[in-house]
């Protein structure tokens, strides 16, 4: 259920279990005029930008001159049609056409691996599932239907029927046309009608859910433009960025307790964006000669389509909960359930990290009552184990941001 906020001072909420934020704003093409600050100053905060991309922008914003930003424009990728550079977490494949229409004929489906009485297991939060089996011990999967998601479990239920099995098709390739049709069949019964992020004045916001985000996220690119940059260095100057697919930081305007996640691009852009990651995702796949490096590419795709965010809401059940158990049978694999699966691919781990709790939960039994996070200290949720990233000092809200708030669910 939306709910608006009426606010004197734009802030972020802190929902206790971190949920979405979708913030109306003004136009992000009005300038901004930069605080002063010294040259000091101005190379400490480009030193903690995290990437070279946000200290270009500072460094444009510092000293900008027509000439200087028309030259920028002229060079970069995305105005001159060029392919992105290679990334820290794998090289881009060549641009060609996909011949193959089928992943792999090793591909299982959810029946093989789950009794449809325990789809559940993969359909909830992990964390829910010993509430779910004592507020419902008949049928585990309708908790949610019973507090803010009437429609979830007949929802679910038909996502996975359609897109997970179905041996014929399971091991077909994903692109934005299926995707979307697997986003509208997961919100079929829930009654309301979720737009893409972007729209004219909306941005999805979302927790990231750790200290900070993982380098190889601030140095990955889609389609030429950076996936993610830091807000926080931005803001200090008053930069709201055009390229960028999300930027991350404290934006509540006396500090903030966790760092959040915002989109930039618009819904139009959506489609050309994820049939992008799509493409390169099977690149890595075609490319991967071991398990692990399946598993590697398989972990990009997710983390990636899910720190763009593509909706405004039920990012999570799609890309976590239906896209990622899908193309891990599709590749052979068995899906995974870890009580931590809320962070796991928010953009707060590396590639490496992501991989490895793939890798361990080939071996963990779907039906087992006793879930484990990917690692010890993740076994507290999230939001207990301390303040995320905390600021000593105020950072300012980003410029140009309304009063009014529309506060929806992560999952």
């Amino acid at each position: 259920m939306h709910r608006r906020k009426p606010r004197e001072r734009p802030e972020i909420p802190q929902a206790p279990y971190g949920g979405a934020v979708v913030r109306r704003e003004s136009s992000r093409a009005a300038a901004v005029a930069p605080p002063l600050h010294t040259a000091d100053a101005f190379r400490e905060v480009q030193r903690s930008a995290g990437n070279a991309a946000v200290t270009r922008m500072i460094a444009r914003s510092a000293r900008p001159t027509a000439a200087s930003e028309r030259q920028d424009e002229a060079a970069s990728p995305t105005s001159a049609g060029q392919t992105s550079a290679p990334s820290v977490d794998g090289a881009h494949g060549p641009d060609r056409a996909v011949a193959v229409q089928r992943v792999t004929d090793q591909a299982k489906h959810v029946e093989e691996v789950l009794p449809r009485e325990e789809w559940y297991r993969l359909q909830l939060d992990p964390r829910h599932h010993d509430e779910a089996r004592r507020t419902h011990p008949n049928n585990p999967g309708e908790l949610y239907d019973h507090q803010q998601s009437p429609g979830f479990q007949g929802s679910m239920n038909a996502a996975y029927e359609q897109y997970l099995n179905d041996p014929a098709t399971i091991g077909h390739r994903v692109d934005f046309r299926m995707y979307e049709a697997m986003h509208n069949t997961v919100g079929s019964q829930l009654g309301n009608q979720v737009e893409k992020s972007g729209e004219v004045g909306l941005h999805t916001m979302y927790p990231l859910r750790a200290d900070s985000p993982t380098p190889s996220v601030l140095d990955e690119e889609i389609g030429g433009r950076p996936l993610m940059v830091k807000a926080d260095p931005l803001m200090r100057f008053g930069i709201i960025p055009r390229d960028p697919l999300t930027w991350s930081g404290h934006f509540q305007p006396h500090g903030a307790d966790g760092m959040y996640t915002e989109t930039l691009y618009r819904d139009t852009e959506v489609e050309e964006i994820l049939d992008n990651v799509f493409k390169r995702f099977y690149e890595k796949l075609g490319a991967a000669q071991a398990p692990r490096e399946k598993l590697k590419a398989i972990a990009w795709a997710v983390r990636t389509i899910h720190i763009i965010h593509p909706y405004e809401d039920t990012n999570r059940r799609l890309n976590v909960h239906v896209l990622l158990p899908r193309l891990l049978m599709a590749a052979g694999f068995k899906p995974v359930i870890f009580k931590d699966m809320d962070e796991l691919f928010q953009g707060g781990r590396s590639l490496e990290q992501v991989a490895d709790a793939l890798e361990s939960g080939q071996a963990m039994d779907l039906l087992s009552d006793s879930i484990e996070a990917t690692a010890p200290q993740y076994e507290p949720e999230w939001h207990q184990r301390g303040q995320f990233g905390r600021r000593e000092e105020p950072m300012p809200a980003p410029p140009g941001t309304s009063t009014e708030l529309i506060e929806i669910p992560d999952f």
